[in-house]
């Protein structure tokens, strides 16, 4: 995904945006803020086990 791009929620798509950084197609993704129509994203990242 480029800074702006679609994503897949429930099975239903909507445009989002990074903080600026690429993410690969078909990577997990977390929604970290909504704000009206601005659905911002960021990868989700595994914890390691300690």
């Amino acid at each position: 995904m480029r800074p702006i791009g679609t994503i897949l929620v429930d099975d239903k798509l909507y445009s989002a945006i990074t903080q600026g950084r690429w993410i690969e197609k078909n990577t997990n993704i977390v929604v970290d803020q909504v704000d009206g129509t601005r659905i911002l994203v960021k990868e989700l990242r595994k914890q390691s086990a300690e």
